[in-house]
């Protein structure tokens, strides 16, 4: 089973890396939240925050093509939003409002998911989890977030189990044919992750489960994560109202 494509280069040896999970998360909500306040005709200071996030991906080590191809995942999301510009009703001159309009979409959406890639490529999603447990959030949100993690990979397991099976057996047929299939998989898989989820949850409570987050190196706010989030509040906070 492949687990580690969420958070694969977590466990590098760098600066970054070694940071409080909380550090690391409270500096990428900072940002995300100046992204979203920063107008959309400010073209600068979008280039300026791209470029802190890739100094910070070459601090971290964490390959570019791999931080890029994982980012792609907006796009479909801002491809249906493009499709639905031409159903917005604006007078004829606010032609570039609407170019506006998706370049405000895609920038801001692009730079929010590149930061919490960097975020999760530097810190394991446990200790990631155990941060947000010592910040005081809600631990259903928590415990919400943990099992979605698990099963995740439950899940992928199930699916490529089915497909295997499927092409095995040397299914082919037509359009209707595979689409008829593929729904009559998806219920199945629905029963089987349904089933198999009981089974895990129920082996969890007989191991101690108590639904708190237990890692063995806990992390701690150190001297330096504060001078590291300073300095990089700064450096946002000067792009803001400078440039």
């Amino acid at each position: 089973m492949r687990h580690d494509f969420i958070d694969k280069y977590s466990g590098l040896d760098t600066g970054i890396h070694h940071l409080d999970s909380r550090t690391k998360f409270l500096g990428s909500l900072f940002f995300i939240i100046v992204i979203v306040l920063t107008p959309p005709d400010k073209f600068l200071q979008f280039v300026l925050f791209f470029l802190v996030l890739v100094s910070l991906m070459l601090m971290s080590r964490v390959p570019l093509l791999y931080v890029f191809k994982r980012s792609l995942v907006i796009i479909p999301f801002v491809g249906l939003f493009i499709f639905f510009i031409p159903f917005i009703k604006r007078s004829p001159s606010a032609v570039w409002s609407k170019g506006l309009l998706i370049w405000n979409v895609f920038i801001k959406s692009y730079l929010a998911v590149l930061s919490l890639i960097v975020l999760t490529s530097t810190t394991s999603f446990h200790r990631l989890l155990a941060g947000l447990e010592k910040m005081k959030v809600s631990k259903i949100f928590i415990l919400i977030l943990s099992f979605m993690y698990r099963y995740l990979f439950v899940l992928i397991e199930e699916v490529e189990q089915m497909e295997r099976a499927w092409r095995s057996k040397g299914y082919s047929g037509t359009l209707g044919f595979k689409i008829r299939t593929f729904s009559q998989i998806i219920g199945v898989l629905f029963i089987r992750t349904y089933e198999k989820a009981e089974r895990v949850y129920q082996s969890m409570l007989s191991r101690g489960f108590s639904g708190d987050i237990r890692i063995l190196t806990p992390d701690g706010i150190k001297s330096k994560d504060i001078i590291l989030i300073s300095i990089f509040s700064i450096m946002i906070i000067i792009i803001r109202r400078i440039f």
